[in-house]
């Protein structure tokens, strides 16, 4: 039984982060749509929390690896971006770009300074 389980999963993705992510947020969504005192709102919050099981087993048993891979690392990579600005937060602050966007990072307490994006070249003056 352990080597046919072996032989269906390979070449399919398995479980991943985000995966694992999207089932568990979907089975407590299930049970926190019980809470619901509407009754339609209870149906629609719980069918909501299946289609997102769904798409978290659809995501295992997938066989387009680079994609699912993409996603993932995406997946991935925001929550290690969030984190590190958390653990930043006293030391930098974090400034967003006005033209292109791009998260810039500066020491705090340098006063008012000018800061010039990596990505676009934009100058803009902010207080740190």
């Amino acid at each position: 039984m352990k080597y046919r389980l072996m032989a269906f999963m390979a070449g399919r993705n398995g479980f991943d982060a985000l995966s694992n992510t999207l089932i568990w947020a979907s089975i407590l969504a299930m049970f926190a749509s019980r809470l619901i005192p509407n009754q339609v709102a209870h149906m629609i919050a719980y069918e909501i929390s299946v289609l997102v099981f769904v798409y978290g087993y659809f995501r295992v048993m997938s066989r387009n690896l680079p994609k699912r891979h993409r996603e993932n690392i995406a997946f991935v990579g925001f929550f290690q971006r969030r984190k590190l600005n958390f653990q930043q937060r006293k030391t930098h602050r974090f400034f967003g770009c006005p033209q292109c966007k791009a998260t810039l990072r500066v020491p705090k307490g340098k006063g008012r300074i000018t800061i010039t994006c990596n990505c676009c070249g934009r100058q803009f003056t902010k207080r740190t």
